[in-house]
């Protein structure tokens, strides 16, 4: 992965020198270990053009510099790509190629060199094939060539022999890339327009509008830290290449070819290579025997999805760079690990082709403030950090030949005002406080640093182990909670009383995972069954056998809380399930209002606009601390098989909150043995990590007056 940009200006413009200044500066720390730039002006001294690159080595031996050269029949290339070549289809003399069935040897190839190579390729056979090569079929050569790239990529590309600039993202744009916004010819200043695939896109800009001496054309992967750039700069539009004509300052795009071919797999082999924990059989019997009568088209769909996701999984980890610690191997992929049904997947498949002698860090994020007044761990208010605990220990059972680390990043809102100008800048140009919460969610949990929290913290966090059901190891009779001096029921699994459970545990959960996940069956007992529960409380008081003092997280020792800075470069995230599978609260009430149609409709709506209200934000937050995001959800081939799905076999509205939405892979998550996930709710980050009720109290005071639309105050920086 890299930091990719340009400026492109009149010599003469006074600062264009700090402006490079300040883009080399904004692009460090997404590639720290190699930075170079290339200056191009032109003979008649009309323009200069400035290329940057910031690499973060992730395969191979040696770095491969950028910007990249290279040479084809008729050119000569300068290349910046920031992304992943995971596979790519037949192509161009070039045979087809997936990561994930790769023998290994593949450590010391470089995706710059094989992706310029199918671009090369691609050029030179249209160039022998055309009696008058011209620009326009040089732009469809390379447009055709990325189209049959799968992975993550932002990229930016020189001619060297004809000026022509190219650039663009991904069809899903999960790589950041930002440009001056330009005035189209209309003169209205705008982003980039869509056009239909195939042909080329109208003028979208002018000499003047593109290379005019007022201000210069800057194109980054980060927004310079300059005020005047912040509100100037546009998100590229994602799955489309663009081509500035440096002499004439014409902008043109050419859209990339979508995602349409249902990929192949093989079920079989598959199953007998990974076998899950749980029957699919089984899984049936016992949602049945629940009152949930799942379709058989659903099972088939979940097989098959665990099949795509497993390989996407696969794509992503193997040969990750992986780094020495006190001469061990340490860990080289993490998982940002909220609990839920995404993360809890995602950490399991992972199981299967990380090296066994690696740990796996899952990174779990949690918020609270010093005018909180709880006793007891503020940390453990969150739910995320309830619901990864659950999970954590459901993945110790499951998979205890793998080192699992969990690492808690607790963040004091102090630190967040701290660190708000940093994050700022890195949202820009987004400036809403949603899209501030989310991002500095994003930004600590990826910074991977917290404490480890090993066995013996949970063996004094008697708390965690009941959330988690490990009612062998509970001794005391005193509820969990600190400062209740109630007796505990029987059964709880929070090992509280019914007080203490229902109002400190569930009513907190159920606030943030939709209001109907019945987590305790002890304190979840319907109203006609009153005079039952009385029974079973008396019953309960009777065998409860007197223990230990309860003890409390806050005095957990040293040993315990291991302080700990995560050096996994590659950073799974589960984003862009709930978009695809149905995942979201607001994804219920649509389907109550409208039906199935309407919820296609809405997911429909919600993967088009993937790219420009989440995927570049995540992508500029996670990559500021030298680090890469790659996200399973959205692979290509789990992507096409999705979209080949009805939404029928993806989700089941009938069934109750917590299991009917992402049906499909709640079913992959009962299939590999983690059903501690299975029944959560969904609930957004800024909600499970508690930043939104600390950001929300401090900018509005109080969450009830708050608005996630809202504008942050540009003059309300903490020092």
């Amino acid at each position: 992965m890299c930091g990719i940009g340009l400026t492109f200006a009149h010599p003469t413009h006074e600062k264009i020198d700090e402006l490079s200044k300040l883009i080399q500066d904004a692009l460090i720390s997404r590639g720290p270990d190699y930075q170079s730039s290339r200056t191009y002006i032109d003979n008649d001294n009309e323009w200069i053009l400035n290329l940057f690159a910031a690499v973060l080595h992730m395969r191979g031996e040696k770095i491969v510099q950028q910007p990249y050269s290279s040479s084809s029949l008729s050119s000569q290339y300068c290349f910046c790509w920031n992304g992943e070549c995971y596979s790519h289809d037949e192509a161009y003399g070039m045979p087809s190629f997936d990561v994930a069935n790769h023998d290994g040897s593949r450590e010391h190839e470089s995706d710059t060199i094989r992706v310029m190579k199918m671009i090369q390729n691609a050029v030179d056979e249209r160039s022998r094939n055309s009696n008058c090569f011209s620009s326009n079929e040089e732009h469809e050569a390379i447009a055709s060539a990325l189209s049959h790239v799968h992975g993550e990529y932002s990229f930016i590309l020189l001619n060297e022999s004809s000026n022509c600039l190219y650039f663009g993202r991904d069809p899903l744009g999960r790589r950041s890339l930002l440009m001056s916004k330009i005035n189209s010819v209309d003169n209205e200043s705008s982003a980039i327009g869509p056009t239909s695939t195939g042909t080329i896109g109208p003028i979208l800009g002018n000499f003047e509008d593109v290379r005019g001496k007022d201000e210069p054309f800057v194109i980054s992967s980060v927004v310079p830290d300059s005020n005047e750039f912040k509100s100037s700069m546009v998100e590229i539009e994602a799955g489309k290449v663009y081509r500035l004509e440096l002499q004439s300052g014409l902008l043109t795009h050419l859209a990339l070819k979508h995602l349409q071919n249902v990929p192949k797999d093989n079920i079989n082999s598959f199953d007998n290579k990974y076998n899950g924990l749980v029957e699919w059989d089984e899984i049936s019997r016992q949602m049945t025997l629940d009152g949930m009568n799942i379709s058989p088209k659903i099972i088939d769909a979940a097989k098959h999805f665990h099949y795509h996701l497993n390989e996407a999984v696969r794509r992503r980890v193997v040969n990750a760079p992986s780094l020495k610690n006190d001469d061990k191997i340490d860990a080289s992929v993490a998982v940002l690990f909220s609990g839920g049904v995404d993360s809890v997947v995602i950490a399991a498949l992972c199981d299967n082709h990380v090296p066994k002698e690696q740990p796996i860090d899952l990174i779990n994020v949690a918020f609270a403030s010093k005018s909180n007044n709880c006793k007891g761990d503020p940390f453990m208010q969150s739910p995320d950090r309830q619901a990864a605990l659950l999970s954590y220990n459901e993945m110790l059972l499951n998979y205890p030949t793998r080192k699992w680390r969990f690492i808690a990043v607790d963040v004091d809102y102090s630190e967040v005002l701290k660190e708000e100008q940093t994050i700022r800048n890195l949202i820009s140009p987004l400036s809403s406080t949603m899209d501030f919460n989310i991002a500095t969610a994003f930004w600590f949990a990826s910074r991977g640093q917290g404490v480890i929290l090993d066995s013996k913290y949970f063996q004094h966090s008697s708390n965690h182990l009941r959330f988690a059901g490990e009612q062998s190891l509970i001794k005391d009779q005193s509820c969990s909670t600190y400062g209740c001096k109630r007796k505990v029921q029987d059964g709880c699994i929070f090992h509280s009383c019914k007080v203490c459970c229902s109002s400190n545990y569930l009513r907190l959960i159920n606030k943030y995972l939709g209001g109907r996940a019945d987590l305790c069956e002890v304190h979840a007992v319907k109203k006609g069954e009153k005079s039952a529960k009385k029974k079973s409380k008396k019953q309960s008081s009777q065998n409860i056998q007197p223990g230990a003092k309860q003890e409390q997280t806050s005095k957990a020792t040293s040993q315990e809380r291991v302080k700990f800075l995560s050096r996994a470069r590659v950073i799974l995230v589960g984003i862009g399930a709930d978009e695809q599978l149905a995942g979201y609260g607001r994804h219920r009430v649509t389907y109550e209002r409208g039906g199935y149609d309407a919820l296609r409709e809405e997911l429909k709506m919600e993967k088009s606009r993937l790219w420009t209200r989440n995927l570049g934000r995540d992508d500029r937050c996670i990559s500021s601390h030298g680090k890469e995001s790659r996200l399973p959800f959205l692979d290509e081939n789990v992507v096409s098989y999705l979209n080949s799905l009805d939404i029928t076999n993806i989700c089941d509205m009938t069934i109750q909150q917590g299991v009917g939405e992402k049906l499909i892979l709640r079913l992959v998550a009962k299939h590999i043995g983690m059903s501690k996930c299975y029944g959560l709710v969904k609930r957004a980050i800024q909600f499970g990590s508690r930043i939104a009720k600390c950001s929300d109290v401090d900018r509005f005071g109080s969450s009830r007056k708050a608005c996630g639309n809202a504008q942050l105050n540009p003059t309300r920086i903490e020092n």
